[in-house]
């Protein structure tokens, strides 16, 4: 059931200089993977599998099957599509290439949610969208009780290890308020009451699906594709 809420003398003399070089090679090598880890928007993943992600879609854009995700940070429904349905359908369809899911913020429960989905458009300014989402989730404590303020929602940025002044500084502008309105108000011309609600290929889920349902529709609709 869905459930969901509306290296001899000679060569010692010439260690030094091959030790030196190959300690500067490996600081350079570390610092590389740092950024790349840090700026990478390509791989994201909340079940340990590697997926493809870029902005605010995860798996490849030429996937078979689209699932959109319209959904609220302040939603606790959504917190646990995110820990349970998500987490198999990346390892049994975005990982594989078979699904793309893409998220929409569907902010209806008050400033907060406001708050923390144009924060969620800042991280994804540095390529950061799911660690950001995950983030958010993980620090869900009531609705508008203060935990997505904007000052602990700068602060989750730092802890995330973004860069700081970027992140404020988008965030303060409110660079993106109407962003986030117009996605509330997609998700209304669609028919979205609840969050979350999901769209299979365009058929409409409200709430948390059980995940038998969801795969049998999955599976449905890579069928009438050959697949």
């Amino acid at each position: 059931m869905a459930t969901g809420r509306r290296r001899t003398a000679k060569k010692r003399s010439m260690f030094p200089i091959y030790a030196g070089v190959g300690v500067v090679v490996a600081l350079v090598l570390v610092a590389l993977l740092i950024v790349f880890n840090r700026g990478n928007s390509g791989k994201s993943s909340t079940s340990g599998v590697s997926v493809t992600a870029q902005g605010l879609t995860k798996g490849p854009q030429d996937a078979p099957v689209t699932i959109m995700e319209y959904a609220d940070f302040q939603c606790p429904a959504c917190q646990n599509f995110t820990e349970t349905v998500e987490k198999q359908l990346e390892s049994q369809y975005i990982s594989p290439g078979k699904v793309k899911l893409v998220y929409r913020p569907y902010s209806f429960i008050g400033p907060e949610s406001n708050w923390s989905a144009e924060a969620a458009y800042c991280a994804n300014d540095q390529g950061r969208f799911w660690d950001y989402h995950d983030k958010l989730y993980d620090s869900q404590a009531g609705e508008n009780k203060g935990t997505f303020s904007k000052a602990n929602l700068k602060r989750f940025a730092k802890e995330l290890g973004l860069d700081t002044n970027a992140f404020d500084s988008c965030l303060d502008s409110g660079k993106y308020s109407k962003t986030v309105q117009d996605d509330k108000k997609e998700g209304d011309r669609k028919g979205v009451q609840y969050t979350p609600t999901l769209f299979v290929d365009g058929q409409k889920i409200v709430g948390v699906p059980n995940y038998s349902d969801l795969d049998k529709l999955i599976k449905s609709e890579l069928s009438k594709l050959g697949q």
